[in-house]
Formats: structure tokens, sequence, C-alpha cells
């Protein structure tokens, strides 16, 4: 779908000393640190992300037809046009999409549905239109300092600053020239579209962040200017040092619409876009610290994939809404999508959160380059300044290691977060650390991590030993339990056992996350571990079974009403499960003795003591007052145990009709009429 994408950053409330932040001498000349004419720190008028707006354009892509060519697009446009009263024409505007014009901004979700339902049409959605959201009652919380700490990236510098790689930062444009920049521009982009979004007419290679001071955008409001370009490309700058910063504007202080942002993706990884060269230097690293409300479109999904095809990882920024609702590109497949955090690792109180945040990163009063001139600094907070941490660390892998691909580099930055526990609950993995992605990458973006525990639960009280199994181990300084700390029993780098603390509070159920700890990381929880109570077998009913199997009744403590039970090693089928109690059907046993069969119950993922049960063969004895058979053959008389349960019988050898004998009940007896061709020897 595609979509006007609001910018996702808050301006911070106060500047920061740059002397105290450590920028660079032309910026502590101007301490406090300069805040340039616009006021970066203005919030705009806030918009409420529940509701939706639309341009009245619709993106459309039409079916293929015989041999792969496009559907003609004309005569389904027209058709609906005429079916909603909307004067419809229809463009290309891609190879695989076309834009639909004609309809107004509420005209055009009715129009999209419309064509969404033909045949000759693959998919059809209406261009929104999203504005910053400014979340007044949010506080400022403490001071993060200057753009690059909270990662580690320092740490790191002896190995890797980013040399070689480069990274597009799909934004505002940048002030060309800025201090944070010197030597590390590469040639940009302006992908920004003429109209409604302060972009100069056509596209061009001037990725300049103009001046907005005094503009305003079509429907009358003031254009925002907020340097926001300049000062996400200065985060990924700290960040790695001597990465390359390809600057593609893509919007302006109006907001920015989704085919732009598409063809910005296009033109960053060396794809033709018309009115542009072909970029030389295609992206290694994509930053898209911009999004709205909504699911990722087919459009928006397909450029990411091209981008992760050609090499380059691509990170986004959560949104600013507090929410856990579904933003684009956000929730596009394969992004590394990244909330912010305050300087005590607890989640901003305006992040995003949830199922699609993978990991975390500094995004309050966050210190960076910004306009109008080449030596201004400033405060702003957003998930737009958690993203270009990301971006940066991706730098550094990618420098440090330049075979792994961006599926290996996404992994890297993923399995090597450092857990923030419950202080910030729904960002992902963790919060993103430099020199623990180091150590993933080198083991090929898997890092250090947790594959399995064996067993997966275990007794209230602890004591049982433990087993982990994953690799990067070598280095562990002890196991994380939870919230106990443990220590290592033995270990290698693909092992280690311990002896499992008791469970929290001594609660049965309890389930608690598994961490092995390093001097430079913390694996994030891949598996659990659970408390509960051991299941017991207190009785089998009834005790004794015929060959044949049959329905058994057992009762005991811990079981479950998802409880699984064997007999004799093989799966059987459980009914009636509860805490107490279950019924199984205990399996037929090839048997002409007396036999055992042995149960468990597994509950909780933890196995019961075997209990046996009885497979008994039926005893008879014959009650004949003649040792020899009449000529006629002659009515015999069995006694015995079970014989109600008896479904077959022999006589010498050979199986009997179940016409020739029947069970007696009143004398527990089975009446069996034997032909004169058989002995029957006496009992």
């Amino acid at each position: 779908m595609s979509r006007t994408t609001s910018w996702i950053a808050l301006a911070a409330a106060a500047a920061l000393s740059a002397a105290a932040l450590g920028l660079p001498p032309t910026a502590q000349a101007a301490a406090p640190a300069t805040i340039p004419a616009g006021n970066p720190t203005a919030a705009p008028a806030p918009t409420l992300s529940g509701q939706e707006e639309f341009t009245g354009r619709v993106i459309v892509k039409f079916a293929s037809g015989p041999g792969g060519a496009p559907l003609a697009g004309a005569r389904p446009v027209a058709q609906v046009g005429d079916d909603v009263d909307v004067d419809l024409s229809v463009r290309a505007v891609g190879s695989d999409a076309s834009l639909v014009e004609g309809a107004t901004p509420q005209e055009a979700p009715a129009v999209a549905a419309a064509l969404d339902e033909r045949a000759e049409v693959e998919y059809a959605t209406p261009e929104r239109v999203y504005h910053p959201f400014a979340p007044s009652e949010y506080t400022n919380g403490p001071s993060l300092g200057a753009a690059g700490s909270g990662v580690a990236a320092t740490s790191v510098w002896g190995q890797t600053r980013g040399s070689g790689v480069t990274v597009a930062v799909l934004d505002t444009g940048i002030v060309l020239g800025h201090e944070a920049f010197t030597g590390r521009l590469m040639q940009g982009a302006d992908t920004a579209s003429a109209q409604d979004h302060d972009a100069t007419p056509g596209r061009d290679t001037d990725p300049t962040e103009p001046d907005l001071t005094g503009r305003n955008c079509s429907n009358g409001t003031a254009a925002r200017q907020s340097w926001h370009g300049t000062h996400v490309a200065g985060s990924v700058a700290a960040v790695a040092p001597q990465a390359g910063i390809i600057p593609v504007r893509v919007g302006g202080g109006c907001g920015i619409a989704g085919l732009d942002m598409v063809d910005g993706i296009k033109w960053a990884i060396g794809q033709e876009v018309s009115g542009l060269p072909v970029n030389a230097n295609r992206a290694d690293v994509i930053n898209l610290s911009l999004g709205s409300k909504g699911s990722c479109s087919p459009y928006e999904q397909a450029a990411i994939d091209a981008a992760i095809a050609a090499g380059a990882t691509v990170i986004t920024a959560a949104g600013n809404d507090s929410s856990s609702g579904t933003y684009t590109p956000a929730s596009c497949r394969g992004v590394v999508n990244v909330a912010a955090i305050d300087s005590t690792g607890k989640r901003a109180l305006f992040s995003n959160y949830g199922a699609t945040v993978n990991v975390s990163a500094p995004g309050v009063n966050i210190v960076s380059a910004v306009g109008p001139t080449t030596t201004s600094w400033g405060p702003m907070q957003g998930t737009s300044m958690a993203a270009p941490h990301v971006a940066g660390v991706a730098a550094l892998i990618k420098s440090y290691k330049n075979t792994l691909t961006p599926v290996q580099i996404r992994n890297s930055l993923i399995t090597s977060a450092l857990p923030t526990g419950g202080v910030c609950s729904g960002c992902g993995a963790g919060r993103v650390n430099a020199p623990a992605a180091l150590v993933a990458a080198d083991n090929g973006g898997s890092g250090l991590i947790v594959t399995a525990v064996t067993p997966v639960a275990g007794k209230v009280g602890g004591g049982d030993t433990i087993t982990l199994t994953g690799q990067g181990f070598a280095q562990a300084t002890h196991v994380m339990v939870g919230s106990a700390r443990v220590k290592i029993a033995t270990k290698s780098d693909t092992s280690i056992t311990f002896k499992a603390p008791k469970s929290p509070a001594g609660k049965s159920g309890a389930l608690v996350d598994v961490s092995v700890v390093t001097p430079d990381a913390t694996t994030t929880a891949a598996t659990q571990y659970r408390y509960a109570a051991i299941p017991v077998i207190r009785s089998v009913a009834p005790k004794a079974l015929t060959p044949d199997g049959g329905l058994l009744t057992i009762t005991g403590t811990g079981f479950a009403t998802d409880a699984t039970v064997t007999v004799d090693g093989t799966p059987v089928t459980v009914g009636n499960a509860s805490a107490t109690s279950l019924t199984i059907q205990a399996p037929a046993k090839e048997t002409t003795t007396k036999a055992t069969g042995l149960i468990v119950v597994t509950a909780n993922d933890l196995p019961s003591k075997a209990a046996k049960f009885t497979y008994a063969v039926p005893k008879i004895r014959l009650q004949s007052t003649s040792k020899k058979i009449p000529a006629e053959g002659a009515d015999l008389l069995f006694t015995g145990n079970d014989l109600d349960k008896v479904t077959s019988l022999t006589l010498n050898n050979t199986a009997l009709p179940t016409s020739h004998w029947e069970y007696e009940a009143e004398r527990n007896a089975l009446i069996v009429v034997a032909p004169v061709t058989f002995f029957v020897p006496r009992k």
C-alpha cells in the first residue's frame, strides 16, 4: 500500500552542552549546543494515530496475462470509475505498478476496494498520508548524550570503524558540508515527488535538506522543520565514523509518499529510477527512520526483498505511538526493527513495542548534527534516533566481516543483543551491543546463543543437573535462570552444565528464561525452563487386561490436561485428563504367558516413574466327566479366570469358530462344542 510516511522522531525539550557530550571542537565552541532557526524541538500539532488520511491516489498492480505480460489496466479502471461515479485515469509508475488518479481522499478507499475485487488486479491499495505524532504528554527522560553512545561502538573501533561500507539514509535530506560528514558523504539523490512534499520539481542528485521556515503544506498547515535527515545521518556517522553516507531525500516537512520511498530504496541498491543516474555506490545498509500505521504492503515488501537480495541490510524505526500495533515498513519481512530505550535501558515512553520489534537502541535526548549551519548540533528523541544506532552497528559488522549476508548481519544484531529483562518488555531481543555483535559475526551470524536446554523441566526444589547446548560458551562466566545467578559446573564452547536453583517463590509451573553470560555479552533466551511437580502414578485400574488390551484408568498427582502417556515406550491415546486422573487405551500385546505393561505419564515436560499393569492370559480347566470324546462329539465345560474376556479359542492348535463356544455367566464357564476330529488334552 502506498503511503505518505511520517518521520518517526520527537524533538527533545532541552539542549545539551556540546563540550560535555564530547562533540567536535567546532561544536564545543558553540556550547550550549546550537539549536537552529526553525527550532527542532518544536513539536507539530498531534495527529491521532488511529485516524487514516489518504491522498486520493491508488497504487495498483495488474495481474499477468498470457506470456506473463500485465493485463491492460485502462478498461478495468474505467469500469470501476463508472461504478463509483469517479473519473479515473491510470499511468504506469514502474515495471510492476500503476497509479490510479482522479479520486478524492474520501473516495480512494472505495476505489481501491472495487479494483481489488477484479480478476485483472493483483492488488490495489489507497495511498495514505501520515503526519508526525507528537505525544506532548510524554516527559523527557535522562540524557543519553552524544549520538553513538549506548551501543558500545567505541569498544570495537580498534577492530573496525566501518571502512569500505556504505549506509543509505532515506530521509528528509541532509545539510551538505556539515562538519559531521567531512570526508564521509557519497553521491546522494532526491526521489521526492514535486507536489505537496516540499521537493523541488523533478528528481535530481541534490539531497539537500531545505530550510522550511515559513513554508506551508498544500493544506495550509506549516511545514515541519526538523533537520531530521541530517540528525539521523549524524547518528550513523557517530557509530561508524569511517562508513560512507549516501543521503537520499525521499520527502520533506509534510511527509513522504510511499512510492517515493520505494524509489529511494531502488536507487540506493543500484536499480534504475526514472530521472536519476544509476547509483554507482550500492548501499550495504539502508536506514528507514520513517513509517506509518498499517501492515506492510505488497509493493513495500517487494522493495525490501529487492534490497536484501542486493546485499543491503534494512533497518527500520518501530514508531512513536507507544503502541503494539502494526506499522510499516517496520512490519515488513526481513528488516531489523528498532524500539527506543532511555539511559536506564527502559523503553522510552513514546516507543512502539511488541511482536514486530527485533532490538532496541538509545533514542532519548540524542545530540547529533542539525541545520541550518554546517556547525549546528541539537538533541532529538524518537525511534528515528534509535534506528541509526543499529544501522551504524550493522555497518561495523559488514566492515569487520564483509562476507556476511544481510540475513547473517540481521541475526548477528538480534542474537547478540543484551536482554533488557523486565525494564523493556516488548523490546525484542534486547539492546544492540557492538562488541557482542562482532562475536556473533565471527560465528557466521549465530552469536552467543542457547539452542536447547535438557531437561526442559525439573523439580520445584531445584537440584536437577541441567545441560545447555549452543555456541560461544567458552568465555561464559555464569548462567542466569530467571533472576537467579547460577554457577557453571562444566563447560565447553558448545555445552554447559549446572544445577538448577529452586523455583522462584517455590511455585510449581514457573517458566523462566535461561541465558548464558560472558564478559562481553548475554545470550537471548532461545529456550525456557519450567518448574513443575513431577507426575506420580498412584493406581492403575483394572490391574490386568487380556493380551487384546483395553481401557485403563490412571490416578495420581501432577497430571495435566495435556499430559501424554506411553505404554512400553509407545504413545497411546489419552482421554478425560485432569490434574489427578486420566484414561488410556492400552494396546494389544502378543503373548501366550503372563506379561507386564509399563505406563509413564508425562506432564509439564516431566515424566513419572513407570507403573505396571498385567497382560493376563486366561487359564482354563476342563470339567468333563469323560476322558474320551464320543464319536458324535460332545459339549465340553471349561472353568477358569477371565473367561468373559476370551475372544478366541483353539483346540489342538486349530481355531474354533465362535459358533462352537459361548460364555455362561451363571457358572463363569465356557461351553464348547467339540467335534470328534478334535482331541482335547485334560488340563
